[in-house]
C-alpha cells in the first residue's frame, strides 16, 4: 500500500493511509472533513519527504 484514501463511518470523517519513507511501516491518519483534504495531506507528506509516492 502506498496510500489509501478512505471514509470512516465511526468518526464521520475522511482519512489517509501512507507508508513511511525508509521503512515498511504504515501509518493511518483520519479526521479530515473532505477526501481532498486527506489527499492534500498525503501530498504534503510526500513533498516533505516523510511518505513515499
Amino acid at each position: 500500500m502506498l496510500y489509501k484514501i478512505y471514509y470512516s463511518f465511526e468518526t464521520d470523517s475522511w482519512g489517509v493511509g501512507y507508508r513511511l519513507k525508509h521503512s515498511n511501516e504504515n501509518k493511518w491518519s483520519d479526521g479530515f472533513t473532505t477526501a481532498r483534504e486527506a489527499w492534500l495531506y498525503r501530498e504534503a507528506l510526500i513533498a516533505s519527504g516523510i511518505a513515499e509516492k
